[in-house]
């Protein structure tokens, strides 16, 4: 590590203020752009560099940066991308009614406008397989879930919640 990242460092675990906006001004862009890649929210990418600085604040005296700022804080950020990734896991049972809520309330307007049309069908088909399909058999051809739950002989429960299990499609 050079000179000026160990001055750097020892100024983060004294928690010098100046320094902390400073890095925060200097890497902003570059962790923004890492975390979309792994979240792809914006919003949510915003709030994980805020947490990963307030996170770097309250441990700044434990902090050891053996590498350079820039190297700590890119893996930094991607583990707090892939620690909110984990989080949704949680959250699986709940992702198809929260996109069949928000799904079913766009939906005669996402139908009418080609280039939102199209932006919805690719992001369902960047969606595991058992959700996609669902989706698709739902809002594109208009199945009841009772007749997706009939032709995937599953129960209607099933294909409301929790499709995120492996199933024969």
């Amino acid at each position: 590590m050079r000179v000026e990242e160990k001055i750097l460092a020892a100024e983060i675990r004294k928690k010098n203020h100046s320094v902390f906006e400073s890095i925060f001004r200097e890497y902003y862009g570059l962790l923004k752009s890492v975390a979309f890649r792994y979240v792809a929210d914006e919003q949510k990418c915003e709030d994980i560099i805020q947490d990963l600085f307030a996170y770097l604040w309250k441990h700044a005296e434990h902090i050891v940066i053996d590498s350079s700022i820039k190297a700590y804080l890119l893996q930094a950020v991607k583990n707090h991308c892939l620690n909110y990734l984990r989080s949704l896991k949680i959250r699986d049972k709940h992702e198809l009614l929260y996109l069949e809520s928000v799904l079913g309330l766009e939906k005669d307007a996402f139908l009418e406008d080609q280039d939102v049309f199209n932006q919805v069908e690719k992001a369902i088909s960047n969606l595991p397989p058992d959700i996609s399909k669902i989706l698709l058999l739902k809002y594109f051809e208009g199945k009841k879930v009772n007749e997706i739950a009939r032709l995937k002989e599953m129960s209607p429960n099933t294909v409301k919640s929790d499709c995120r299990r492996p199933r024969n499609f």
